[in-house]
């Protein structure tokens, strides 16, 4: 997406500032900037099968997370056929009883050629179809690949259903969570990369989420990949993230622009682990190099309340705001998240680190 310069767009929660002449990114408080982004250098895990990161949630500030651990799966089988929108899984009865109406959830491929390919399911068709199949959601922003471009590599591949991550998974693992008014209580909030600006969420009672619009929204997925940041408020606390750790490798999609997102696996990433390094004669695919201005960038979140900027200024070569070479440096500690912007959409393929 291409911003004019000096555009800002305004959220309740702060302003996000994107100027294409700089490639700045900027987030200023309502408080006058009375808070502080706070990273990970607290965070702890525990691998290989199952883990947990805690992280650090300070009074009056804005805390970027990123979950990479994943609900157990509710559902492990192989799949027989693949027919229209529909996967049938073999030696199931009823796949659509495995789930619960309310949530939402969805496949991950876990063998064959395409393992790491995930599809947001339509959870009250499967559910209504009561047999060995689930339907796939096909207009999902969430989906990996279309089910028509993988259906031919599925055929007795393992798959897993997991219910997403959700707000009231978020909420029930943070501890000091601050219900109230705007102002008040506490917040989740996404970057949406079609605009720029931050969706909002409220903690505006002990048990709900709401949305602008002071809709419930507790059963909002956090679709693997995707960052959110939290606004603590005036109660400090911290927030755990527990599950299971993913045994196949992870994709990613990235959009044109500024995106929030997260690498799949509880461990530091570089530019290197991102595959975004090539030759100066052979740039990896689907990276542009050039000016701070022009090239695709990573921006992570420092102590002094900003943004460190690295950006691709060869095809060979990742630089910090000093021109160092960070190539393979940890510029992204786990359990963060990081924006990322991109000239051109690319689907990440991060593979599984050995270890886990």
């Amino acid at each position: 997406m291409d911003f004019t310069p000096e555009e800002e767009l305004k959220k309740k929660a702060g302003t996000i500032i994107l100027k294409s002449s700089q490639k700045l990114l900027v987030l200023t408080g309502i408080l006058s900037g009375a808070f502080a982004w706070t990273s990970f250098g607290q965070s702890t895990v525990s691998t290989p099968v199952v883990g947990f990161e805690k992280i650090d949630l300070p009074a009056n500030s804005f805390t970027s997370v990123g979950v990479n651990f994943n609900n157990t799966p509710v559902l492990s089988a192989t799949v027989s056929a693949v027919s229209g929108g529909a996967i049938t899984l073999s030696g199931v009865t009823n796949a659509g009883a495995s789930l619960n109406s309310a949530e939402p959830y969805y496949i991950e491929v876990t063998s064959g050629t395409e393992a790491g390919t995930r599809l947001n399911l339509d959870v009250a068709a499967t559910i209504a179809a009561a047999n060995a199949s689930v339907t796939v959601a096909p207009a999902s922003s969430n989906n990996t690949a279309t089910l028509a471009s993988v259906a031919s590599a599925l055929s007795g591949v393992s798959v897993q259903i997991k219910k997403h991550i959700t707000l009231a998974d978020i909420g029930a693992n943070i501890t000091g969570l601050t219900a109230g008014a705007s102002g008040t209580g506490d917040e989740i909030l996404f970057l949406d990369p079609a605009t720029g600006g931050f969706r909002t969420y409220l903690r505006r009672s002990s048990t709900t989420w709401r949305d602008e619009n002071n809709i419930t929204v507790n059963t909002t997925p956090i679709p693997p990949g995707v960052g959110f940041i939290v606004n603590k408020r005036a109660v400090a606390g911290s927030i755990i993230s527990t599950g299971t750790i993913r045994g196949n490798n992870f994709h990613l999609n990235t959009v044109p622009g500024y995106q929030l997102v997260t690498f799949g696996f509880p461990i530091n990433h570089s530019p290197t682990s991102l595959g975004a390094v090539g030759t100066s004669s052979s740039p990896a695919a689907g990276w542009t190099s050039g000016q701070a201005n022009v090239a695709d960038s990573i921006y992570a979140i420092n102590t002094a309340g900003g943004f460190n900027q690295y950006f691709l200024r060869t095809g060979s070569s990742w630089r910090d705001g000093n021109n160092v070479t960070v190539n393979t440096t940890e510029i992204m500690p786990s359990g963060a998240s990081y924006v990322i912007y991109k000239n051109g959409a690319l689907n990440l393929e991060l593979v599984k680190p050995s270890g886990l």
